[in-house]
């Protein structure tokens, strides 16, 4: 009799992806493993619980008007998402952006978001253990890590520490990644000056940077 497996083809790759990158982190295999599946699982099960699970992989061009879908579901989704489009063009979010966050499959966006939550909590008990107070805490926690969220009403749009849009996770990522290798110091010394990472991403947006 077979091994029987929870995750499908895809999700099994995921989960690799995920214990590799756990290995080069340095936890153990096991451990890693444990991680890996766990973090799928909860991903798998919110998607599903939003009843996301199934939404296809080309939404990024249904969002976009390149190809349609007359999907009830879909055509929610559309609507929502128009009402966030001037915030996203503001933020100097590009189609490009909207592609690649949107064509991802559901569990892999949310697996995403999960790693997210986790490395803000990581990082904020880290220095609750080092001393800090809650708030010094939080304040250094914005200065080493991006704050995503969809953007909404709720936000003053002049304030530049509001949270990014998931929409530009990539091109964040592939920023800081930069930076940390070619002028980390000169990296740290703009984070200060910008109070928190969020405010300089803005900024080297506006600046074409980014």
């Amino acid at each position: 009799m077979g091994f029987f497996s929870p995750f499908n083809e895809f999700e099994k790759i995921l989960v690799q992806q995920k214990i590799e990158i756990s290995l080069l982190a340095g936890f153990p295999e096991i451990e890693a493993k444990k991680m890996a599946e766990e973090s799928v699982k909860i991903s798998i099960k919110e998607s599903k619980k939003n009843d996301t699970y199934n939404l296809p992989n080309n939404l990024g061009n249904i969002f976009l008007g390149e190809v349609r879908n007359d999907d009830y579901k879909i055509g929610i989704l559309l609507t929502e998402f128009k009402k966030r489009h001037k915030w996203l063009m503001a933020d100097g979010v590009k189609d490009a952006d909207i592609k690649w966050w949107w064509n991802l499959n559901d569990v892999e966006r949310r697996l995403i978001l999960f790693d997210d939550e986790a490395q803000g909590l990581s990082v904020f008990i880290t220095l609750l253990k080092r001393g800090e107070t809650a708030e010094n805490a939080g304040i250094e926690r914005s200065k080493t890590l991006p704050w995503y969220e969809d953007p909404s009403e709720k936000y003053d749009q002049n304030n530049i520490h509001r949270p990014i849009p998931n929409e530009l996770h990539d091109r964040v990522n592939n920023y800081v990644m930069r930076r940390m290798k070619s002028d980390h110091e000169k990296f740290k010394k703009d984070i200060e000056e910008s109070k928190t990472l969020n405010g300089l991403i803005r900024n080297e947006i506006k600046n074409g940077n980014l």
